[in-house]
């Protein structure tokens, strides 16, 4: 099954890529109601903090000074795509669909780079 057909496929995984982590955040699972991106952007602000991968140092000095943990370093990347990615085999068609897909996770997303920015200036740059 190529990504494309999985992207399509009309079975309980492709709900993986359909608004994921906007369905994680409101336990809004069923496939068939469209997930509420007000109550999830309300319960990622709730959140004591906000992360991103690539992010990771910040967000490793972002939790040091949060919880006020010691901070780590010199942690390194264990998973890290030395080539480009294959993201560029994909065709327009499955871009577009799956951005549309996934419209709220992108929002919620965009919203979270904020709420993380928001964080690194009162914790990280004081």
């Amino acid at each position: 099954m190529s990504f494309e057909e999985y992207l399509r496929s009309d079975n309980d995984i492709s709900l993986e890529v359909d608004n994921w982590q906007t369905r994680v955040l409101t336990s809004e699972i069923d496939p068939s109601q469209t997930p509420s991106l007000s109550l999830a952007k309300k319960r990622l602000r709730e959140m004591a903090m906000v992360g991103l991968t690539e992010e990771l140092d910040v967000t490793l000095k972002l939790v040091s000074r949060v919880f006020g943990w010691p901070e780590v370093s010199g942690l390194g990347r264990l998973n890290s795509t030395i080539q480009p990615s294959e993201y560029s085999d994909l065709t327009d068609s499955a871009r577009e669909f799956a951005a549309r897909k996934n419209s709220l996770d992108v929002e919620l997303y965009n919203y979270g780079k904020e709420l993380f920015g928001e964080l690194v200036r009162v914790h990280v740059l004081e």
